[in-house]
């Protein structure tokens, strides 16, 4: 796989959702702006930076950075995101390689864990997300660059 082509399919996705890259980065981490429909996000040069990048306009496309939407928990909200890679990896052939898959389930089991030590019990969690409850495992100390 070419570069050529997920910078193809990132320009392809930014026009179809009206998304804009306001910045550029350096590492496998972005983020989704709150309040309008802008994404920084490495370039979509392999496989990892452009699961990232889809990653971030999944957040946008699905409303996760619409102020007037009431939010859902964050946890499904990433899950939604990693969904949105997923299906976009589908709809263009192109191969969701196992790296991008560990990295996508090492994101959510982040997530389900700091929905329970924010105070969520287990059989609360969206169904969606339980599979990666991980039982006596908590966050330790701060964020780490996937997070938005």
């Amino acid at each position: 796989m070419t570069s050529n082509r997920f910078q193809t399919v990132a320009s392809q996705l930014l026009s179809t959702h009206n998304v804009k890259v306001v910045k550029i980065l350096k590492g496998t981490y972005g983020r989704a702006y709150v309040g309008g429909r802008e994404i920084a996000a490495p370039a979509p040069t392999g496989y990892m930076s452009f699961a990232i990048f889809c990653h971030e306009v999944g957040h946008v496309v699905l409303g996760h950075c619409d102020k007037t939407q009431r939010r859902k928990y964050r946890c499904l909200e990433e899950y939604e995101a990693w969904m949105f890679v997923v299906d976009t990896f589908k709809n263009s052939n192109i191969v969701l390689k196992q790296k991008v898959k560990d990295r996508m389930t090492r994101s959510l089991q982040r997530a389900v864990r700091k929905a329970i030590n924010g105070g969520m019990k287990p059989e609360n969690l969206p169904y969606e997300v339980r599979k990666y409850y991980q039982p006596g495992l908590h966050v330790r100390g701060g964020d780490y660059h996937g997070e938005r």
